[in-house]
């Protein structure tokens, strides 16, 4: 199949269907010029929007989660870096991390500037931290901070405090459009291709 055609409300368009081929998900053609609805691809989606997925990853859990997204989505990726590295073993790791995440501390970062300005869907990923997301987080935040996106969320964990993780990454990110959250656990040690499976088809089915 070297192309497909969608129809919407009087709007024909023709796109390229390369690697998500096959995935649809519903679709409000307003976005198009019309009032009807109709099941478009993820590639057509990525014709009219563009699509940021930024995180922070330590051990490499949520960057092995970003990037798949990422690929699913056609997405530009971005790795969170801090000018000091947070130590990678316990229990320094525990007690610095920790630390500076309830303190809602914000270190800095070696990204220059990163334009969200230009994307209309930003995806954010994070390990949980002493129940809520990584200090490189609150970082971005202050220097990027947007407003009126959409926006979905994904976390990496060791224990259950998911829900309590994703309340305050919401609270800090403000009035902005939260379209979707999953979290993984763990996925390098529990399942690389299950959890590849999982945040392949979150990412298909994200409304944006």
């Amino acid at each position: 199949m070297n192309g497909i055609q969608v129809f919407c409300g009087g709007l024909f368009s023709n796109a390229a269907v390369d690697l998500f081929e096959n995935i649809n998900y519903r679709a409000n053609c307003r976005q198009f010029g019309s009032s009807h609805s109709d099941t478009l691809s993820i590639t057509e989606r990525g014709n009219y929007m563009k699509t940021l997925v930024v995180f922070y990853s330590l051990e490499g859990n949520t960057e092995f989660v970003a990037g798949v997204i990422a690929k699913k989505l056609g997405a530009d990726l971005v790795k969170l870096e801090t000018v000091k590295p947070f130590p990678t073993e316990a229990p320094a790791k525990f007690f610095k991390g920790g630390m500076s995440a309830v303190f809602k501390m914000k270190p800095k970062l070696k990204n220059g500037n990163i334009d969200v300005k230009q994307y209309d869907n930003v995806i954010i990923g994070t390990p949980v931290w002493a129940s809520t997301h990584a200090s490189p987080i609150n970082t971005f935040i202050k220097n990027f901070g947007f407003t009126k996106k959409k926006v979905a969320l994904f976390v990496c964990s060791g224990g259950p405090d998911v829900e309590k993780c994703f309340a305050n990454l919401k609270k800090a990110l403000g009035s902005n459009n939260f379209v979707g959250e999953i979290d993984f656990m763990e996925p390098l040690k529990n399942g690389k291709d299950e959890a590849a499976k999982t945040a392949e088809n979150w990412a298909a089915n994200l409304i944006f």
